[in-house]
């Protein structure tokens, strides 16, 4: 079951990559949905801004959503993940510390051909997490688990 709807149009891929870049620097907070995002929070609210009636997601995960948990509430959202390439709207999952436990949404980057944007607790010379964007190099795309269609 996907709780979304039916796959976003290509129009409306970019409408949610404009929405997700309108929020680079919120800062991250732990279950954000307003104010303060997480990485779950950012693609949620970048997806409604493009389509306001999609319903809330739940925030029953850890702060380190092992275990599955995360991915249960992505299948739930968003459906079976989808076997292809990540492209520009999809969104992605990806390891941090071994297992499938964060989630961003896949731009176009001039330099790696794809890139990022999502909010992370922690950013580059550990300064508070907000939401960001940057290229997937190929050691980064080695990270990514699963793509679904948003």
């Amino acid at each position: 079951m996907r709780l979304l709807g039916a796959p976003f149009t290509d129009e409306e891929r970019l409408a949610a990559i404009a929405a997700a870049r309108a929020l680079l620097g919120v800062r991250w907070g732990h279950h954000g949905r307003g104010r303060r995002l997480d990485c779950l929070g950012m693609v949620h609210a970048a997806a409604c801004a493009v389509r306001p009636a999609i319903p809330a997601l739940p925030t029953d995960y850890g702060r380190t959503p092992y275990g599955g948990t995360l991915r249960s509430r992505m299948c739930q959202w968003l459906g079976d993940p989808v076997q292809r390439e990540p492209r520009p709207g999809d969104v992605v999952s990806w390891t941090l510390a071994g297992e499938e436990n964060h989630v961003g949404l896949i731009t176009d980057h001039r330099d790696y051909g794809i890139g990022l944007i999502h909010c992370y607790a922690r950013t580059a010379g550990g300064s508070g997490g907000k939401v960001i964007e940057h290229g997937i190099d190929a050691k980064e795309r080695r990270r990514i688990v699963e793509v679904w269609a948003l």
